[in-house]
């Protein structure tokens, strides 16, 4: 199965990835869950009335060129004066690129498309569905998908159902034409992380990650000061959660995130690591990758967890910060643990163990930079 097709365990994973981010956007309806790219989480509950309006605002130059170019889409986002509008403005932009003359010319567009998507899953859902589901044999729904790849939107489909849009790459000579070097990794990071979502198992292949913390590396280095740098630090740390964030479950299976000890959906497979540390010898993450695959947190199928925890934050922000800056530092303390007695409180742990003599001298052994650590029973 590819990265860009989901089935519907995947979507059942991602949103509660995207929740826990709050940098998407997804959608509940008929049993699918619809994703989207870096937009806010919009529960159903949430969800504004959808009414349909006859535009009362004059028609826009070049609405004839986008409707010629983008027939479905225009169908599809006419009842709805605030989508249609934003879609016609937009879309002139891709269609006549040549109005994107500055680097902030084209972090507005972007900002548009982001906007786009989000009004596109709120208020165009129904039709998107009906147009992609197998069983009414749309002819449009190939048509539909090339045009939304002419605006740089990716479709998505669970099972060949729709199940959602996310962000992808347009424009790619105007960006290399207008906009910045530090600009430009920030872009290619974030298609890099859109091409990492999917799969049943979506930490079993870390291509995308790894790229992406290639990326943040090279802004790290030679743009520390650029506002994208400060931007892109929370898809950084997106990237190095499967490759640091990570525990052996018995003798054979390896699990990303919390205390985990089931396989789906966060099994992956250690050797991903060991090429990340074959393979990116000079990276400012090697040695922290190598020293957790080295002495890996382990756990038996059953029993308490002893876990070395050096900080106790109040939210799930705070802790991410915490161990990002740790990693960033270079110290391998990579493990964000809950509680399901406390929702909000997060643990910072260097490393855990159902076996109470390892917890013992993994405590230890970061007391010495971390004298404050304590073991914690899980």
């Amino acid at each position: 199965m590819g990265k860009t097709r989901l089935d519907l365990a995947s979507c059942h994973w991602l949103i509660k990835k995207i929740r826990k981010e709050s940098r998407q956007i997804a959608i509940l309806s008929a049993g699918v869950f619809i994703v989207a790219f870096f937009s806010s989480f919009l529960s159903p509950q949430h969800k504004p009335e959808a009414q349909e309006t006859t535009r009362a605002l004059p028609v826009p130059r070049d609405e004839a060129l986008v409707i010629q170019k983008l027939p479905i889409l225009s169908d599809v986002t006419r009842p709805y004066v605030q989508v249609y509008d934003l879609f016609l403005d937009y879309a002139i932009h891709i269609l006549k690129p040549d109005l994107i003359k500055t680097e902030d010319d084209l972090l507005s567009i972007f900002s548009r498309k982001m906007e786009l998507i989000k009004l596109l899953l709120e208020y165009c859902q129904e039709p998107f569905e009906r147009i992609a589901s197998p069983y009414r044999k749309d002819s449009r729904w190939p048509a539909l998908e090339k045009e939304l790849n002419i605006l740089g939107i990716k479709a998505f489909t669970a099972e060949d159902y729709w199940a959602g849009l996310s962000d992808g790459p347009f424009l790619e000579d105007i960006v290399a034409r207008v906009a910045s070097i530090p600009c430009q990794l920030f872009i290619q990071m974030k298609y890099a992380q859109t091409e990492s979502f999917g799969g049943e198992y979506p930490y079993m292949y870390l291509d995308d990650e790894m790229k992406m913390v290639e990326i943040g590396e090279k802004l790290l280095q030679s743009f520390p000061d650029s506002k994208f740098t400060t931007q892109m630090k929370d898809m950084l740390f997106d990237a190095l959660v499967p490759l640091t964030d990570v525990h052996e479950v018995g003798s054979s299976s390896y699990i990303v995130g919390d205390l985990s000890r089931r396989a789906y959906p966060g099994m992956t497979d250690i050797s991903q690591h060991q090429r990340f540390v074959e393979d990116y010898p000079n990276s400012r993450f090697h040695d922290v990758v190598a020293r957790i695959i080295g002495s890996i947190s382990t756990i038996s199928d059953q029993g308490p967890i002893y876990a070395v925890v050096t900080d106790v934050c109040t939210s799930e922000k705070e802790a991410r910060q915490v161990v990002l800056s740790y990693l960033l530092q270079g110290v391998d303390i990579p493990h964000i643990l809950t509680d399901s007695g406390d929702a909000q409180r997060r643990y910072v742990a260097y490393r855990f163990y159902t076996d109470k003599e390892k917890s013992d001298q993994a405590l230890k052994e970061i007391q010495r930079i971390k004298p404050q650590a304590r073991i914690r029973v899980f």
